[in-house]
């Protein structure tokens, strides 16, 4: 589980990533990445209704995109708010495609750099 702090919680933190973040794509999921004043990286989750109906089967990506995301946050240089999306393909991922692709994504540049491209 993703401590307090480094968690990304707010709606309106939500919404500014969206809107003003720099966007990863990987097979499982989108990144959005925005540059924060923070002292650490902060990190939400979505898995929508459109990618199961089940709670369970959502819940179940969100705990292994956290968990992924937390053993990876050191690839993370720079404070940085990251919203993770996840995509319909998620569902039949096992964890470690998931994390596979959680280190591709926080190993490019956008998250290594504290400027916005």
């Amino acid at each position: 589980m993703l401590p307090r702090p480094l968690r990304l919680s707010a709606q309106r933190d939500f919404a500014r990533v969206f809107r003003k973040g720099v966007s990863v794509s990987t097979p499982y999921f989108f990144v959005r990445l925005l540059p924060s004043s923070l002292s650490n990286p902060r990190i939400g989750v979505v898995v929508s209704n459109k990618i199961s109906k089940k709670a369970t089967i959502r819940n179940r990506i969100k705990r292994r995109l956290r968990a992924a995301s937390y053993e990876e946050r050191g690839r993370i240089t720079s404070p940085t708010d990251i919203v993770i999306i996840s995509k319909p393909s998620i569902v039949t991922a096992s964890y470690e495609q998931i994390h596979s692709q959680v280190i591709r994504a926080f190993s490019q540049p956008s998250t290594s750099s504290s400027k916005r491209s």
